[in-house]
């Protein structure tokens, strides 16, 4: 009987130890999946991230200075120009070395500055407006438009010649992605040739960001 006991006993001890082994054996196949599945998780993540990096800004990658022509009079002569941005109305030019930008959120303001003498009377302007409100500030400020059929602009949707008093100039209205812009300039007519020369290389060499 004790024999019998005991070998019982014996029987129920290793019934048990199995159970146990079995046990843990499924709880690590768990954690191993878990682990994996974690893994590919992270892999992801990581793609993704390698992804967000190589996408390309808007913002082009364009020389800081370069040499173009610009033909004055009749006579072609070589200008040094600097690239600037502006990240809100969305494009990037080249600026003569003699003229001078100042400009906010809202407006691209160019200025002349020969032989380092500002003259704000000589000033080329880009800003995001509807005709309407354009010409209404323009005209506000003293100008008078006279619509113009003659575009100088083939991106132009319409141009008005301004005046105000020696000031002469002119204004294009446009839309660039769906947005309303005004591009202008104005100044004193003896500046003539020279101003509408460098305005001419600002207005090419314009780039938008999300063409």
């Amino acid at each position: 009987m004790k024999k019998i006991s005991i070998l019982f006993l014996i029987i129920l001890l290793l019934l048990g130890a199995c159970g146990t082994n079995g046990e843990h054996d499924v709880i690590d196949e768990k954690e191993g999946q878990n682990e994996q599945v974690n893994k590919e998780e992270d892999g992801a993540g990581d793609e993704v991230a390698e992804e967000d990096a190589e996408q390309p800004t808007s913002m082009p990658e364009l020389e800081e200075t370069k040499t173009v022509e610009m033909l004055i009079e009749g006579t072609t002569e070589e200008k040094v120009v600097k690239l600037h941005h502006h990240e809100q109305l969305g494009f990037s030019t080249y600026v003569p070395e003699d003229m001078v930008v100042e400009s906010d959120v809202q407006v691209f303001n160019v200025y002349t500055n020969f032989e380092g003498v500002k003259n704000e009377d000589a000033r080329l302007f880009v800003v995001k407006l509807t005709e309407k409100k354009g010409t209404d500030y323009l005209e506000e400020a003293g100008f008078t438009l006279t619509e113009v059929n003659n575009k100088a602009y083939e991106f132009s949707e319409k141009e008005y010649s301004i005046k105000k008093k020696v000031l002469i100039g002119r204004v294009s209205t446009f839309t660039q992605n769906d947005e309303s812009y005004m591009l202008g300039y104005y100044y004193p007519s003896e500046y003539g040739d020279g101003f509408s020369a460098r305005s001419n290389i600002i207005v090419d060499e314009m780039v938008w960001h999300n063409e």
